[in-house]
């Protein structure tokens, strides 16, 4: 799998990073800027996706083409854009399924456009499923203590709230991913990069539906979106019992000792050969950060180096499947809240 780089974050910038959806790697970015004026064309490295079930991913590199035949990955800049997001989510290169069926996802960017069919086969609840085996086996699903079991049931009801507007509410990114319809139920609170205050959890949702600005859209500036809710920091947060933070928030907590490191990294400059050892280690309510990302782990399979999480993604959280080189890939520092 080829999965383009994120920009290096610096630990120590006073900035506010928001929860962008990301799992990505593989082609140089530079001078990309001088290029774009004189693209010849892009091709995907796929134009139809089969993904296994709800909760898994598949990922699709956009390449740019050059005149000096030079080529560069456009992912990050190129717009992702699925004619169903109940189905599929796209972005960045990454597809999630979020449900049963087929969609068409169409990537454009400098009037050029291509298209990939994406078929998702299964609908099976791997949350019931595993919890069941938690029950029933002590492999590498984990007996939880109290507080770990705390976290993964507050993330379980974030997941599973059940919701129906009575009016059209803007979807994260409405211009591209449309609307929650009125009188349709949906379930899990929906992703939004509000302000902090208004972050909330299930509890939270369920008093906001009732608030005379809830159907008013609120805007970053570029994106329209609900105005309340939770992105992936606070979703996790929230499953932590603490007030929402930042992505950067939780790595700086373990960079001075708030939080707990799980495994042996440089927080820092982490490599993907210790960020995978350090996966094996991961618990239920531990949590995986990245500079633009974060979700809250559910079981760790060890031996088959995957793990199962929950998931706030736009445009609604999701119970789902991560290998370690994906993970590592992406930087994911795993974190434990003791």
């Amino acid at each position: 799998m080829t999965i383009s780089k994120k920009k290096q974050i610096s630990l120590f910038m006073g900035i506010i990073l928001t929860c962008t959806f990301l799992f990505s790697n593989a082609f140089a970015k530079e001078n990309y800027s001088d290029k774009q004026s004189n693209m010849v064309n892009f091709n995907l490295d796929k134009y139809f996706v089969q993904i296994q079930n709800k909760g898994f991913s598949e990922y699709v590199n956009a390449i740019a083409t050059f005149p000096n035949g030079s080529s560069v990955n456009i992912n990050e800049d190129a717009i992702w854009k699925s004619d169903n997001t109940d189905i599929v989510y796209a972005e960045n290169g990454r597809l999630l399924a979020m449900g049963k069926g087929t969609v068409k996802v169409s990537v454009s960017y400098e009037g050029f456009k291509q298209t990939i069919d994406v078929k998702v086969l299964n609908d099976i609840n791997y949350e019931k499923l595993n919890h069941s085996i938690k029950k029933s086996s002590n492999e590498s699903v984990m007996a939880a203590s109290t507080w770990r079991d705390d976290i993964t049931g507050k993330a379980s009801r974030m997941l599973n709230y059940a919701w129906t507007p009575t009016r059209n509410l803007p979807k994260y990114n409405s211009s591209v991913n449309g609307y929650f319809t009125a009188g349709t139920m949906y379930y899990g609170v929906p992703y939004t990069t509000t302000d902090r205050n208004m972050q909330v959890d299930e509890t939270g949702f369920y008093y906001a539906m009732s608030y005379s600005d809830f159907y008013t859209p609120w805007s970053n500036g570029t994106k329209t979106m609900p105005r309340y809710g939770n992105d992936c920091s606070g979703f996790s947060s929230f499953a932590w019992g603490i007030y929402p933070q930042t992505t950067y928030d939780f790595i700086n907590g373990v960079a001075n000792n708030t939080y707990r490191k799980v495994g042996s990294y440089n927080v820092n400059s982490p490599s993907t050969s210790d960020l995978i050892s350090s996966y094996a280690s991961l618990q239920e309510g531990d949590v995986v950060v990245t500079g633009e990302h974060m979700f809250v782990i559910d079981t760790n399979n060890s031996s088959g180096s995957y793990v199962w999480a929950f998931e706030q993604t736009p445009t609604l959280p999701v119970y789902s499947y991560h290998t370690y080189s994906q993970m590592a890939s992406g930087l994911y520092r795993p974190i434990s809240k003791y």
